[in-house]
């Protein structure tokens, strides 16, 4: 699975944006589709690259065929021994009821192995359908399991069929969707040999060897359990040389039923095809069926044919050899044979109609991602391509340098924490105007909505955006959710049917009624009689800012604190920081402290606080009463200090036991103490999700993002050392009043 691309949106998003196309006028970038015509496309790939991985492809198949060869070997003198006219014989009295019951478990079959392809394109977020990716997932896999070499075949059946892809993109998925069957093969067959009753396993391989059943069993369950736990504490996992991405719980439970479905099935469909009572019970079956089914996967020859049958005459009794061999080639022939012939039906189809002009799906997604990049933003999605009405075509992705118009809806935005935007992880989810958007972050399990919309009209603006952020999430494989909103956005989500609860108090100050004499701040005026006796001086940056120093004293502050937090909280940048207000705290000509706030026109609201080690006590404070008095100064209306976590006595039942062992940790109750001593006034945010069971997801996930971000995209970290320009940056303060009044020496 991926994120959304990391663009830079360097342009305005006007509508008089030029857009710089290519020699066949297609934007730029990874948008433009391939100018080959479909109907001349070949189906062989021809680059150097492509080739060297089919003949990897190919040489994995080398082991399976070594290991079937070997058992063939040992099974010889009981294969010499079958008799091929008594089972053709018995392929003819199979009656027409057998086959309509076979018939109907391999729909069913197949249905489950399309949901397979439709699950995987929305985890790594292609722009094809679900419905036309589930009916490329039945062809490919029909045609693949057929014909053999299920990696090699499956990826070109996808590429051709799925023409606004890749050959790289098909590759990926044909594994990823191998990957995901063995996976949910291997936990149900766990599952179907710890729960096989110890009568019915006379004649198998385990009769003898219950302690071995057991123990491939038990190994099948743990490793499913692994792998839905797994994502709740990492999103990754080392492999060999690399790090292979969890899918989220849903989605692995989701691949196992699929499984589940798809092999009890296929396992019907064959023992259907068996003679009253001359065959093995479906519970004997089963186990057999499962190993013999894994064997032909993994060896990959067309239709499993060697592989399967030595695997299921090693597991079976030989009594039943006869008949079950028969019915193995009746099932063939309506598991394989058949649905193989409607595939390349389909294909011939498929391939006339894009010869008769018909544009590749995909393509109008990718040109509505080019248009919205470059500033044409359609009013109505039909307006824009085919494909243009669905949500990631109105996703602006992640970009820590932002248009003009996105600047200027951060500005007016309600809250100024939307600033977090400019720390270049997050998306914006637009309404299909520049007019308004809601920040979108990326989560192991979930798509969420990041505080509140920005932008006008603010009336019923989350409302509008709800359906479209849970396309974009159901799109994704992912949970919707909504973090750190506000109660008025809040209501909203209620009134759509979400389930909300509270996951933050926010502190906030009015800086227009904001005096330091006041009863309620006594211990903010001992703090910063402390900070001024201990020569602190603190002032405004307002030209060049020493990156290097706050490089220093943040790094000590990470090491000190055992890293940074992230997703909803700023990191320490280079580039992210000059776009904020900075305050800076020296004791003679040594910086010892800084906090940065982001700015709008209405509200600033506090993000990076860092001292070093030897800042005296009330230097923190010091910077703040300092960013006050500008902000009463500036005539701003509201000035957040950020939130905490709720306090566990305002809460009641689970919600207080959870909060009160958070809130033990160390660290909060000395911001809490620093944030009161301001006086300020509390406001509840919450987390709003469509329903308890996604809520409990969600706040699992996002703590996890919080406690381990990944690293930053590399626009955000050239900054300190690695940067070609001057280390120093000056702020953009053309936002703020022109003359400011001299600052109060505090």
């Amino acid at each position: 699975m991926r994120h959304e691309r990391i663009t830079r949106i360097d342009r305005p998003l006007g509508a008089g944006a030029r857009i710089r196309r290519g020699p066949h006028g297609h934007p730029l970038g990874d948008a433009a589709p391939n100018p080959t015509p479909v109907s001349k496309r070949r189906l062989i790939p021809t680059k150097n690259a492509d080739q060297n991985v089919i003949r990897r492809a190919l040489l994995r198949q080398a082991l399976p065929l070594i290991a079937v060869i070997a058992v063939g070997v040992l099974l010889r003198a009981r294969i010499a021994a079958l008799d091929v006219a008594a089972i053709w014989a018995a392929v003819g009295s199979i009656n027409a009821q057998q086959w309509a019951l076979a018939c109907a478990a391999t729909l069913i079959s197949y249905w489950s192995l399309g949901r397979y392809d439709a699950v995987i394109h929305r985890l790594t977020d292609t722009p094809i359908a679900p419905r036309t990716a589930a009916r490329t997932g039945i062809a490919a896999i029909a045609i693949s399991q057929t014909v053999g070499l299920g990696l090699v075949s499956g990826a070109l059946v996808r590429w051709h069929l799925n023409t606004g892809l890749s050959f790289a993109q098909c590759l990926k998925i044909t594994a990823v969707v191998a990957t995901s069957f063995l996976l949910g093969w291997f936990v149900i067959l766990g599952i179907v040999l710890i729960a096989l009753p110890p009568e019915t396993s006379d004649g198998l391989i385990f009769a003898g060897t219950p302690a071995a059943r057991q123990m491939l069993g038990w190994a099948g369950i743990a490793l499913g359990a692994a792998v839905v736990i797994a994502p709740q504490f990492t999103p990754a996992i080392p492999l060999l040389k690399s790090r292979l991405r969890m899918p989220p719980t849903h989605v692995t439970l989701r691949i196992i039923f699929l499984a589940g479905v798809d092999t009890l099935a296929a396992a019907f469909a064959l023992w259907a095809l068996v003679p009253d009572g001359l065959g093995p019970q479906f519970v004997v079956l089963l186990p057999a069926f499962l190993l013999a089914l894994g064997a032909g996967f993994l060896a990959g020859t067309p239709c499993g044919i060697g592989p399967f049958e030595i695997t299921l005459l090693a597991m079976l009794p030989a009594h039943h050899e006869t008949h079950l061999l028969a019915a193995v080639v009746a099932w063939r022939g309506v598991y394989f044979a058949a649905p193989a012939c409607l595939a390349a039906l389909y294909i011939i189809y498929h391939s006339a109609t894009r010869a008769n002009g018909a544009s590749p799906e995909g393509a109008g997604h990718r040109e509505a991602q080019a248009a919205l990049l470059n500033g044409q933003i359609p009013e109505r999605p039909s307006e824009a391509a085919p494909l243009a009405h669905s949500a990631s075509s109105y996703l602006l992705p992640a970009a820590s340098t932002l248009s003009p118009q996105l600047e200027a809806l951060l500005e007016h935005s309600q809250r100024a924490e939307t600033g977090l935007l400019r720390q270049g992880e997050h998306g914006v989810l637009t309404t299909g105007n520049t007019r308004a958007g809601w920040i979108v972050a990326r989560t192991n399990a979930c798509i969420v909505g990041l505080l509140d919309p920005f932008g006008t009209p603010q009336r019923g603006l989350a409302s509008a955006l709800l359906p479209r952020l849970h396309a974009l999430a159901k799109r994704n494989a992912r949970t919707a959710c909504l973090y750190k909103i506000s109660p008025r956005v809040a209501v909203q989500a209620r009134r759509a049917g979400w389930a909300i609860v509270p996951v933050a108090t926010e502190a906030w100050i009015a800086p227009l009624a904001y005096k330091c004499e006041t009863p309620n701040r006594a211990a903010l005026r001992r703090k910063l009689r402390k900070a001024e006796k201990s020569g602190v001086r603190t002032l405004c940056a307002e030209g060049p800012l020493p990156l290097i120093e706050m490089q220093r004293i943040s790094e000590e502050w990470v090491s000190a604190h055992r890293g940074e937090r992230g997703f909803s909280m700023g990191r320490f940048a280079a580039q992210y920081v000059s776009a904020q207000r900075v305050y800076l705290a020296y004791q003679g000509d040594t910086l010892i402290a800084f906090a940065t706030f982001h700015t709008g026109a209405r509200e600033w609201a506090l993000d990076l606080m860092r001292a070093a080690p030897q800042a005296p006590d009330g230097t923190m404070h010091s910077l703040l009463h300092a960013a006050l008095q500008d902000a009463r100064a500036f005539k701003i209306r509201r000035l957040t200090l950020a939130a905490l976590p709720p306090e566990a006595a305002t809460l009641r039942g689970i919600a207080a036991q959870v909060w009160r062992h958070l809130n033990a940790v160390k660290g909060i109750a000395g911001l809490r103490q620093f944030k009161s001593s301001f006086a300020p006034n509390w406001q509840t945010l919450y987390l709003a999700a469509p329903s308890p069971l996604h809520i409990a997801v969600a706040s699992i996930s996002i703590a996890h993002a919080i406690h381990r971000p990944p690293p930053l995209p590399q626009a955000s970290r050239e900054n300190l050392g690695t940067r070609s320009e001057p280390t120093d940056a000056r702020l953009p303060h053309a936002r703020l009043p022109a003359k400011r009044p001299p600052p109060k020496p505090s």
